[in-house]
């Protein structure tokens, strides 16, 4: 009878703490075993199990109000938080590999009055327009981002020279 309370007690008891101490640094790759059990030990497995499920859930709750965060609504681009962190990053890497980088801000010339006229509608259309052009003739490794209202913004990460940056711009 000692051998069967190690084996069926002591044992998942014992296996369920450290699967506690586990979940509470936050690790969610793990088995939990005894969740099928009719008992106290089972109840344990199967809220454990539960808190693993909203430790996981947290997680992605987390991940999408970062990238939120982070994006402008209307046009689907970075903003301009993204964009300041962006920026650095870039700055720092050019300074570190020893290469050019350019940053080119754009604004959209006499967009208030397509608002004033057309409506808000047909200016929202416009800015998803420019977006999405912007970000057609960028390259894979350069940055687009909409700062507010009709500024937009790119960053042209390891470029040759000045040439290499009126490239986009002319485009």
């Amino acid at each position: 009878s000692v051998w069967g309370f190690q084996v069926y007690v002591i044992r998942p008891i014992a296996r369920t703490t450290q699967l506690m101490n586990t979940l509470a640094t936050d690790e969610v790759e793990i088995s939990i075993m005894d969740t099928d059990r009719n008992n106290e030990i089972g109840q344990m497995a199967r809220a454990l199990e539960t808190f693993r499920q909203n430790i996981i859930s947290r997680r992605e709750a987390e991940a999408e109000i970062r990238e939120i965060a982070s994006m402008d609504a209307l046009t689907g681009l970075d903003n301009r938080k993204r964009f300041e962190e962006r920026l650095a990053e870039t700055i720092s890497m050019a300074k570190r590999m020893q290469t050019k980088m350019a940053c080119l801000m754009i604004d959209l010339d006499k967009f208030k009055p397509v608002n004033d006229t057309f409506g808000h509608a047909a200016g929202d259309e416009v800015l998803r327009v420019v977006a999405k052009r912007l970000t057609y003739i960028c390259r894979e490794s350069d940055f687009t981002a909409r700062l507010g209202g009709d500024e937009f913004a790119m960053i042209l990460t390891v470029i040759d020279d000045g040439p290499s940056a009126e490239l986009p711009a002319k485009r």
